[in-house]
């Protein structure tokens, strides 16, 4: 069995983490959020990686304070993110705080509320100090 040399170990790890994080990097920036007919669908490309449905969602909120990472479930598709955070409330579940950065996150806040809206047939809670009209 041939010996590894150090140097040569050391490279080739080198070289597995950067082609690792190239691949999650390039993963992340495909990833898109979908609405579908009873619920809210995380994508990488045609392959659904979650689903929530319409019926477990509380509300759906830009975030009032710093999230902590190990308290929400995040399925961010960013990197720079600060603007396009928003936080669907779960009802059940582990960790109720889904957190998505869809690109216009008002429009598509207004998208998920009326398809929620239209399926169950009652309207989500609306949060304090959150505004529909503009675009951040």
């Amino acid at each position: 069995m041939p010996v590894i040399s150090p140097l040569l170990a050391v490279i080739l790890a080198a070289v597995g983490l950067l082609v690792l994080a190239w691949t999650w990097a390039s993963a992340k920036q495909h990833m898109s959020y979908q609405i579908g007919r009873d619920s809210l669908r995380v994508q990488l490309g045609k392959l659904v990686l979650r689903r929530i449905r319409f019926d477990d969602i509380d509300r759906v909120s830009k975030p009032h304070s710093e999230l902590r990472w190990s308290q929400t479930e995040n399925w961010r598709n960013t990197f720079g993110d600060s603007r396009r955070l928003l936080i669907v409330h779960r009802r059940s579940g582990l960790l109720r705080r889904f957190v998505i950065t869809p690109k216009h996150r008002y429009e598509f806040r207004r998208q998920l509320r009326a398809a929620i809206a239209a399926k169950t047939g009652t309207a989500l809670a609306s949060d304090e100090g959150d505004r529909d009209e503009a675009e951040d």
